[in-house]
């Protein structure tokens, strides 16, 4: 309810009565009754109260209602979070917040790596599945990148004569689809600052014909150097819907591509 006032004069002044000083005294101090209250409706939308006006607020605290549904102002405990006066928040984690046991492997659902148990590893995995790591050219943030992408499996390339390829190999499996006589040339070998890389070349020949694989040099040092044929550029028959694996080590400096050669 809205606040109301009743006035109650203190005289009345009957008629054909003398009015004394005495009257005139009580006239002048009337009785005053205010009762009601202040509520949200007699608030105007555009009071803009002033924040200096309310309850003062310890720095760093909040205001969260009690048990009894009343407002209370309430400090940020344990120091897991601050608030500092100029917006600022600074959060660190505590044991209570990340601990050992939601790291720890196991089936728990708490756990922040479900189902890394050691006693129940994976045998297999999708070509979609996705592996965490931390991207150096990102400050090391945490990015994902797919099983597929790593290997590179399942996903073939069509090369023709005179082609090359670059030692300084980035994917553990290249898999290559040949369809013609084709020459591969090695280019390129990794930093003195890596020293060595491995790879391996998977060549299949899904025509309906013999074709032939030939390993030519590079220019400058970079010489294949292949430990079941001599010849300087050997060359390997792939029989129609054959195959060859060819196991690669490319090292820095003269030394550039090591090939190790089944069909």
């Amino acid at each position: 309810m809205a606040i109301t006032a009743v006035v109650t004069p203190g005289e009345t002044y009957p008629d054909s009565t003398n009015v004394t000083r005495a009257a005139l005294r009580n006239g002048a101090a009337p009785a005053i009754t205010i009762a009601g209250d202040i509520e949200n409706a007699d608030v105007a939308d555009a009071a803009a109260i002033a924040f200096s006006k309310l309850e003062t607020l310890a720095s760093g605290s909040i205001v969260v209602g009690n048990t009894s549904s009343v407002a209370t102002e309430c400090p940020i405990e344990n120091g897991s979070m601050v608030i500092e006066s100029n917006g600022n928040v600074t959060i660190t984690p505590s044991d209570a917040t990340i601990s050992h046991a939601k790291l720890v492997g196991t089936n728990d659902n708490n756990n922040i790596i479900k189902g890394a148990n050691s006693g129940t590893p994976l045998t297999s995995t999708a070509s979609n599945d996705l592996i965490l790591f931390a991207d150096a050219s990102d400050s090391y943030s945490l990015q994902s990148i797919t099983i597929g992408n790593i290997s590179n499996s399942g996903t073939f390339e069509t090369i023709t004569p005179a082609s090359s390829v670059n030692m300084d190999v980035t994917k553990p499996i290249h898999t290559l689809a040949i369809n013609a006589n084709t020459t591969l040339t090695p280019t390129g070998h990794p930093s003195e600052s890596i020293e060595w890389k491995s790879s391996v070349l998977y060549v299949t020949n899904g025509t309906g014909g013999n074709f032939t694989l030939t390993l030519a040099p590079g220019s400058g040092s970079k010489a294949w150097s292949v430990l079941k044929y001599s010849t300087a550029t050997p060359a390997f028959t792939i029989p129609a819907g054959g195959s060859a694996v060819l196991s690669v080590m490319a090292f820095s400096g003269s030394q550039v591509g090591a090939f190790a050669s089944t069909a």
